[in-house]
């Protein structure tokens, strides 16, 4: 029996299965469970292949674009690949300075935008951007324990530079 999916290590859904999420998303562009299965999955396989990169970029920033207060732009699955192209960096950062512009008094954007420049693939001025956003996030809605959390980030982030300069 022939085996649906593209990879049996990092496919969470099969060919099958993604066919018929995008189809409904041609149909539905605003259907975000469709989204929120999709991301994964091309994220997943863009660790194996760079072939999946611009899958996952289409989806994720269509999500910034348009839904840039959702829950789902807080998971690692909105996260680009770390050997990614510094050009998708840039469009992904890029993303999130329109939307954190357009929305500045929107925790769920701001905080999004901070969780999803604190990556170590983005310049030290993106995670000082996101530093200032978090900052935001947390004085707009000071009782999210989430917006707090990502102070953790950025502190880790901070310790983690400061290792590797010693080093």
């Amino acid at each position: 029996m022939a085996d649906n999916h593209h990879n049996e290590w990092t496919s969470l859904l099969s060919t099958i299965e993604v066919a018929k999420l995008e189809k409904a998303l041609e149909d539905d562009p605003e259907n975000l469970d469709a989204h929120d299965e999709l991301l994964p999955h091309y994220m997943m396989e863009a660790l194996v292949s760079d072939d999946y990169v611009p899958l996952h970029l289409k989806h994720l920033a269509w999500l910034i674009e348009n839904h840039a207060e959702s829950e789902i732009l807080r998971t690692p699955s909105c996260r680009i690949k770390f050997t990614a192209d510094r050009t998708i960096c840039k469009t992904v950062a890029a993303l999130w300075m329109q939307q954190a512009a357009k929305y500045p008094n929107n925790p769920a954007v701001l905080g999004n935008a901070a969780f999803n420049l604190m990556t170590p693939i983005n310049s030290r001025s993106h995670w000082a951007q996101a530093r200032k956003w978090q900052l935001k996030a947390e004085k707009l809605e000071p009782h999210k324990a989430e917006w707090k959390s990502l102070l953790g980030t950025y502190h880790r982030h901070l310790s983690w530079g400061k290792r590797d300069d010693k080093a």
